[in-house]
């Protein structure tokens, strides 16, 4: 083993770059849906929160919109 690295130096940081090259995208893609997932469950919990006051659907939903991230600027709204 030893003796192929030193045959071969660029093999080492060839390896590195390819491994580090497949691990970014998979852990990005990764925490992006934990935090997806993590909004999801809060939405959730402020809908029942919500309900439980008594709050009518018409309220729940300008609440929801009120407090939500704002689109990317190439969505389109439509009302």
């Amino acid at each position: 083993m030893l003796q192929t690295i030193y045959e071969n130096p660029w093999l080492l940081p060839a390896t590195a770059g390819a491994v580090l090259g497949c691990l970014v995208p998979i852990v990005a893609i990764i925490t992006d849906h934990q935090r997806k997932l993590r909004q999801a469950e809060l939405d959730h919990e402020l809908k029942r929160e919500l309900l439980a006051q008594g709050r009518t659907p018409d309220e729940i939903q300008q609440i929801l919109e009120s407090t939500s991230e704002p689109s990317p600027w190439w969505v389109k709204h439509t009302q």
